[in-house]
């Protein structure tokens, strides 16, 4: 998944997105922040399993941005550490970039 904001824009961007895992009864929900300005803050991530029928809206945006951790548990990632957890007999691990254009890239695996 690549994010980015727009060149010159005077704002971050930020949102929360969720992909259903087929054949599976849960969602993985993504949320993501690249600040408007990178040399005060910095980009970070957090994802989590989650219940198929919790809906992808402004609530679950709010929990995962402000880790209030009503919906979803785990922690906000910054961009240069990086995650790494189990989470529901998954192996959960992410990387994000640090400039204003980045990737997200996340890895879900199954215990063995």
């Amino acid at each position: 998944m690549g994010v980015k904001k727009t060149s010159g824009a005077a704002a971050g961007a930020v949102g929360v997105i969720s992909y259903k895992v087929e054949g599976l009864k849960f969602r993985v929900a993504i949320c993501y922040s690249i600040p408007y300005d990178c040399s005060l803050y910095e980009n970070y991530f957090k994802f989590q399993i989650m219940h198929e029928n919790l809906p992808t809206d402004k609530a679950l945006f709010e929990d995962m941005y402000s880790n209030y951790n009503r919906l979803t548990n785990g922690t906000i990632a910054r961009a240069r550490a990086g995650y790494a957890a189990w989470n529901n007999g998954f192996h959960m691990s992410g990387a994000m970039g640090t400039a204003g254009k980045c990737e997200l890239k996340l890895t879900l695996a199954p215990r063995r």
